[in-house]
């Protein structure tokens, strides 16, 4: 806890004080909904061959290729009827 007392320049301590007020107002207003801090989802892996008929969704989304993918003789659908799909290379 900070004491302020006549010792204590206040103005040390203004930028802090300004962005607590800042996060906390914006936190609660909805601002920083749906943002990478604050959604957290699991991520399908996918890579390697696809041999078989396959349909990636909004649920598997998001999709983290971890090495190339190859389609062979087979058909890979990304249907996005259901909401937005991410794919993403790591």
């Amino acid at each position: 806890m900070i004491r302020f007392d006549a010792k204590v320049n206040i103005r040390r301590f203004l930028p802090i004080l300004l962005s607590l007020v800042f996060l906390a107002f914006f936190s609660q207003t909805g601002v920083f909904q749906n943002t990478v801090l604050n959604e957290v989802k699991a991520a399908t892996s996918v890579g390697g061959t696809i041999t078989l008929d396959t349909t990636w969704d909004h649920t598997g989304s998001p999709y983290h290729l971890d090495s190339d993918l190859i389609v062979d003789g087979a058909t890979l659908t990304i249907d996005d009827s259901g909401g937005a799909i991410e794919v993403y290379a790591i």
